[in-house]
């Protein structure tokens, strides 16, 4: 290795493979990661999520937009209705008859809920748990910087949603969003209400502010949390499983 470094000739090419190993490790470690499967929905266009079970006793859960129906190059098109099989973790593309048929409860994105005793709110990028009859305090998120919180419609349990990094502008074209968005490593965490006891272990989510992330949809039975992100059309179902499911 010494007479390489001393050879004046090799010298640049050993440089230049260090520099490629650094930045390959560093492309590695700053990219985006996911702790749940996250399935392509390519002809999901439209508004909000809505969700459903296929009867009133459960079964499949079935996902898709609040906009049956779409209109995109001169036509008007039947949104998709997805069928997420728990047994096996699947997600298969099924038709407007299935959304027609099923029996269960329609939960749509903002179909929330809102907690009396306590609540969850973001300020200034922290997560506080506020309340008349508690004081009130802040909780450490997994990322840096704490985004929002989508409740549930019983307002039992809360989705948190946080980032690592700092926020960057958005290019729109030839344009810069004003909004702007996080391109680091975004998680989300889930809180009973009122107490902001956390169940289980913060979940790495494979969407970033920066790219078109939206707020998630709860199931009905509150087992599932179902996050999608409309301009890459794709999105995941994450297990909630709380009261020891």
């Amino acid at each position: 290795m010494r007479d390489w470094w001393t050879n004046r000739t090799k010298r640049p090419i050993l440089l230049a493979a260090v520099s490629l190993l650094v930045i390959l490790v560093y492309l590695w470690a700053s990219a985006i990661k996911s702790d749940v499967p996250v399935f392509d929905v390519p002809r999901l266009f439209g508004d909000s999520l809505m969700l459903r079970y296929e009867s009133e006793d459960g079964g499949d859960l079935l996902i898709t937009r609040t906009r049956l129906h779409y209109q995109r190059k001169g036509g008007v098109h039947p949104n998709p209705v997805y069928r997420y099989d728990s047994a096996d973790g699947t997600l298969e593309e099924g038709g407007g008859r299935d959304w027609d048929m099923a029996a269960g409860e329609i939960i749509k994105t903002f179909s929330t809920g809102s907690a009396t005793d306590a609540r969850l709110i973001v300020k200034d990028g922290r997560l506080r748990h506020w309340g008349k009859a508690i004081k009130s305090r802040t909780i450490l998120t997994k990322g840096e910087t704490a985004l929002g919180v989508c409740v549930d419609s019983p307002g039992r349990l809360t989705a948190v949603f946080s980032a690592d990094g700092r926020k960057r502008p958005v290019l729109r074209g030839w344009f810069v969003s004003a909004g702007g968005g996080y391109r680091g490593q975004h998680y989300v965490e889930f809180f009973e209400l009122p107490s902001a006891e956390r169940i289980g272990d913060a979940v790495r989510i494979p969407f970033t502010t920066a790219e078109g992330m939206e707020s998630g949809c709860w199931s009905e039975d509150e087992k599932y949390f179902v996050l999608a992100s409309h301009r890459q059309m794709r999105l995941c179902v994450i297990h909630v499983g709380h009261n020891g499911e």
